[in-house]
């Protein structure tokens, strides 16, 4: 599995979110999620 950390932004909204050893789809199943098909 991945590890996952994350940290905030420099507004309260923004996320960092960084990703070890990322399953080769990881991009795929991000835009899913941001384009709400997931």
């Amino acid at each position: 599995p991945a590890a996952l950390s994350l940290r905030a932004g420099a507004a309260s909204r923004d996320k960092l979110v960084a990703v070890a050893d990322a399953p080769p789809d990881l991009d795929a199943r991000v835009a899913a999620l941001r384009d709400g098909t997931s």
